[in-house]
């Protein structure tokens, strides 16, 4: 029981990140891609060059952070709903669809209440972007779960 409402208190507090990010002006939000774009690049300046993706990371553009970011925003948020309403004692069904359903009206409301914040404008191709994160998440519980399912220990021993 106290463990859901640390999964549930754990959903909001995620959303309160996301809102967070979307409350910074574009000299604030692009401040912080900038920051993590160099330290991907600082990175990648270490590694061997003979790897090719590591050749690309040198060149990582603040874009690509950026949009990355939404994508791991909304992973991490679909991922926390899903285990929120599981330990709730849902089926993986109905937390798979919760995960969707509230991750997608929160990246909407998200990308409206950017309309609002100076410097910043909300757009739908950032929702496609947000939801490619949901879809992961979505994807990678629902194959761990056949997994599990299919591969169970035998109880015979």
């Amino acid at each position: 029981m106290r463990r859901r409402y640390i999964l549930w208190g754990l959903v909001i507090v995620w959303m309160m990140v996301i809102f967070g990010f979307s409350s910074d002006d574009k000299e604030a939000s692009s401040y912080k891609s900038q920051q993590i774009t160099a330290v991907v690049q600082e990175v990648a300046s270490k590694m061997p060059e003979d790897v090719a993706l590591v050749n690309q990371l040198r060149y990582i553009s603040e874009h690509i952070v950026r949009k990355l970011g939404h994508v791991l925003e909304y992973f991490m948020l679909t991922m926390l709903v899903i285990a929120a309403t599981l330990i709730s004692g849902k089926d993986i069904k109905t937390a798979c669809k919760n995960g969707v359903v509230i991750s997608l009206l929160f990246a909407v409301s998200d990308e409206l209440h950017q309309l609002y914040t100076p410097g910043r404008g909300g757009q739908l191709t950032d929702v496609v972007i947000d939801m490619t994160g949901v879809v992961a998440a979505t994807v990678l519980v629902l194959l761990v779960s056949y997994i599990r399912s299919r591969f169970k220990p035998y109880e015979g021993l």
